[in-house]
C-alpha cells in the first residue's frame, strides 16, 4: 500500500493481509527514527529480490492519530499491513522477517 490509512483499511473486508505492530523500547523520536532506518535496512538485507506476490513489507512509525484510534497514544509504535493476496508465502516471510528483526534488535516487541 502507498500510504497506510489504518482507520479505512481496518474497516474493509479484507482476509488476505497481515498487519503487523512493533514497539521499539526507545526514548524520544529520533531515537526511533534512527531506529527505524536500520530495521528497514536490515529488511532490505533480509528481503533482497524477493518477489512480492501484492504490496511489500513495510512498516513507518505511526502518527499521533493513528496511535490514538488503537488506544496507544503515549507509547512509540511503527505499523505495517501487507496484502499477500492468494500467496500465504508472503504471510510466512513476513512471520520470518518479524521474528529476525526481533533477534537483530531484542528491544524490539511486536504484535
Amino acid at each position: 500500500m502507498d500510504s497506510i490509512d489504518l482507520q479505512t483499511f481496518l474497516a474493509s473486508d479484507h482476509d488476505d493481509y497481515i498487519e503487523y505492530f512493533l514497539f521499539p523500547l526507545v526514548n524520544n523520536e529520533e531515537e526511533a527514527t534512527n531506529l527505524l532506518k536500520k530495521m528497514k535496512e536490515k529488511t532490505v538485507e533480509l528481503t533482497g529480490e524477493y518477489i512480492w506476490h501484492r504490496d511489500t513489507f513495510d512498516f513507518e512509525i505511526m502518527t499521533k492519530s493513528q496511535k490514538e484510534k488503537i488506544g496507544v497514544d503515549d507509547i512509540m509504535c511503527f505499523y505495517g499491513v501487507t496484502r499477500f493476496g492468494d500467496n500465504i508465502e508472503d504471510e510466512w516471510f513476513i512471520v520470518y522477517l518479524l521474528k529476525r528483526l526481533t533477534e537483530e534488535f531484542p528491544s524490539l516487541v511486536v504484535r
